[in-house]
Order: structure tokens, then sequence, then C-alpha cells
């Protein structure tokens, strides 16, 4: 299946990502591919999700005319890994990309929302602005306590 897949669906779903200078001809013995991460496996339900963030990957850089970024395959692989490993059964978020080269996830209720950007390096900056009250922070660990809220928000609205 991976043969039919574009270069950057192949990275985001099996986790190799491909070095194109060791794919020229006497450059060197390694394969071009890395060594791959375990491949990820999206269950239907999240599978609109999947397919937006590989739309993200084909964006390409400058896709706003602005010098935008292009986004991230560590970016778009943690997206989904974000929602994968927290089981995640809710409402889906609306993503998009983020001028660095990173992936937006975006829940709302009317004036209530959460947001979570996963930016290039992996980091995750998470918003929370329920009832006219604003909380955010920027961690790398996946079960910090503002985005086990967020998740938990989203799940609910």
């Amino acid at each position: 299946m991976t043969d039919t897949l574009t270069r950057p669906a192949n990275e985001l779903l099996t986790g190799r990502a491909y070095r194109p200078e060791l794919d020229e001809p006497g450059a060197s013995s390694l394969s071009p591919w890395s060594e791959p991460a375990p491949a990820l496996r999206v269950p239907q339900h999240l599978w609109p999700v999947a397919a937006r963030v590989l739309e993200l990957l084909e964006l390409p850089a400058n896709w706003d005319s602005y010098g935008a970024s292009h986004v991230s395959s560590r970016a778009a692989r943690r997206a989904l890994v974000l929602l994968l490993d927290h089981g995640y059964r809710g409402p889906l978020p609306a993503v998009s990309p983020t001028v660095g080269g990173g992936v937006h996830l975006e829940w709302s209720n009317g004036a209530d929302g959460v947001e979570i950007e996963v930016e290039p390096g992996g980091a995750l900056d998470v918003l929370i602005d329920v009832g006219g009250e604003m909380v955010e922070a920027t961690t790398t660990d996946p079960d910090h306590g503002l985005l086990l809220r967020a998740l938990s928000w989203a799940r609910q609205h």
C-alpha cells in the first residue's frame, strides 16, 4: 500500500522520513528512508482528521503567499498521535496549517473553545477559552494537565 502513497503520506503513516540526499546515485549505501517509527493505525472515526492532515502535508512552502513554511511531517504525525494516544472519541477538530509549519487543532462551541497547536519541533501550545476565562501553556508532555483538560472539554462539546 505504501507504494501508492505520496511521499508525505508515507512519512506520516509509517513514520519513515525520506532523505533525498541519500537517494542520489553513488551517494551512499544507506537507504534513503530512515528506520520506521511504529505505523499509525487510524480508527475510522478519525479518518477525516487524518485525511485533512495529509492534505496539509501536500501544501508547498509559501502556501499562503506570505512566506509560510511547509507543514512539518513531525508536527503532522504528532497531531494524529496525540489524538490516538488519548483514545480521542468526540467531535472532530478543525485542522489547519500554521504559518510556522505546524498543525492547528481547534474545537469550538459558540464563544467557548480549545486549541492545540503542534509546533514543527513537537511542542504543544494549548489554549482553553471557556466562559470568558483564557488559560494557555506550552508543553512537550502529552499528559500535561492543561492538555488533558482541553481534550476532555473537546470530547464533551
